[in-house]
């Protein structure tokens, strides 16, 4: 077991921030990543923000230009574990789409986008369900 979450490391990313400067990184950010009884499950957290784009709308084949280096390093990643990838699509707290969250399950990707994928499109509680037991180890 992890330590219960705390306040993102702000600290850390500042320090790789200040290094490169303007020079693009070759990295990316970690949403998280957990082992299961059954394997690892890594997860990106995908914040919708604008006001005419539903989290069960969004999809990152939509902005996959802006985005497809870091979905294939994720990609690569969970190969390399034999884990199981989970796109989470979800709005901010006190916005109108606060409720929705889908969850894309990654099953097949290359350099030209997701080819497999399972979606469910769910509201906050479902997802709170879903969310615990993959937290507590049980695989869903």
């Amino acid at each position: 077991m992890c330590k219960a979450l705390g306040h993102y490391d702000y600290h850390g990313y500042q320090l790789i921030s200040d290094v490169l400067g303007d020079t693009p990184t070759r990295g990316c950010n970690l949403d998280t990543f957990f082992k299961t009884k059954r394997g690892y499950v890594v997860l990106e957290l995908l914040c919708c923000t604008s006001p005419y784009v539903t989290p069960h709308t969004s999809h990152p084949r939509k902005y996959w230009k802006a985005t497809k280096g870091k979905m294939l390093i994720l990609w690569d990643l969970t190969q390399k574990l034999n884990g199981r990838l989970f796109l989470i699509n979800f709005a901010p707290k006190g916005t109108k789409y606060e409720k929705l969250i889908s969850v894309i399950e990654v099953l097949k990707m290359n350099s030209e986008g997701i080819l497999k994928e399972k979606v469910y499109k769910w509201e906050r509680p479902e997802f709170e369900t879903w969310y615990h037991k993959l937290n507590s180890g049980i695989q869903v």
